[in-house]
């Protein structure tokens, strides 16, 4: 049996990676019938900042992003359009968006707005080592100012399992800027007989136990009773030069 050690504990990679083929499958097959799972999440800027408002406080994205000399933005599971939304209040710096997306759907009039903003949208699966080959070769020796994942109901297109919450949340990690990068995620925990557990406070906690600069708030809602329940919470790290290179998660 492939294993892992990951923090102490043996994650089965065998049953994890059963579990990413799966939902691989199922996202091509919602390819295959035109229909983008994730563009539903194009959202515009106003909505990207009451989404992260609790873990923001007094902060705003568009005032930190207006901080950066050149900034550096990635947004996970979204198209273009809150990058773009964004890069019209900078328009006098030098500045590099990267949105990820299941499928590119631009106009060609988009297309173009975004490659005078300085965004490029890579379409692919976020499960596949290669598509995250491709952003590390787009930044080089570059890190990231600011990334984002706003998905909604496209956290479902993922496996609900922790340890590859961990993975995904660990790419974005090592892409960040030690220099104040920050980290803004939407997260789900799970707690459910027939799912595995996503321990999301259990894990906000073991970050603040590493002296981690970590806000995270939760939200309630759908079913629950004592089999299901379902959280949507936000959360905002802040990397520095002091801070871990690696991510600590749950044993």
């Amino acid at each position: 049996m492939a294993v892992l050690e990951k923090e102490g504990k043996q994650v089965d990679l065998h049953n994890l990676s059963g579990k990413i083929l799966k939902q691989i499958r199922y996202n091509r097959t919602m390819i295959s019938t035109s229909e983008d799972i994730w563009d539903i999440y194009g959202d515009n800027s106003s909505q990207y900042e009451r989404t992260f408002a609790r873990v923001l406080e007094d902060e705003t994205i568009l005032n930190f992003i207006k901080q950066k000399r050149s900034p550096i933005i990635i947004d996970i599971m979204g198209p273009s359009f809150a990058l773009r939304d964004f890069f019209q209040e900078v328009p006098d710096k030098s500045k590099l968006g990267i949105a990820l997306s299941l499928l590119d759907k631009r106009t060609v009039e988009e297309k173009n707005k975004d490659q005078k903003s300085g965004i490029k949208q890579f379409a692919g699966n976020i499960m596949r080592r290669g598509f995250w080959r491709g952003i590390k070769a787009e930044l080089g020796e570059r890190k990231a100012d600011l990334i984002m994942e706003r998905a909604m109901g496209g956290l479902d297109c993922l496996p609900k399992d922790e340890h590859m919450y961990s993975m995904l949340l660990s790419k974005a990690w090592n892409l960040l800027n030690e220099q104040n990068g920050m980290l803004l995620f939407q997260v789900p925990s799970y707690v459910d007989l027939k799912e595995n557990s996503v321990r999301i406070e259990e894990w906000i906690n073991l970050l603040k136990v590493n002296n981690l600069n970590v806000k995270y708030h939760s939200n309630k809602y759908g079913n629950t009773d004592a089999f299901c329940r379902v959280d949507r919470g936000v959360i905002k790290i802040i990397k520095t030069p002091d801070s871990l290179k690696e991510l600590p998660f749950l044993r």
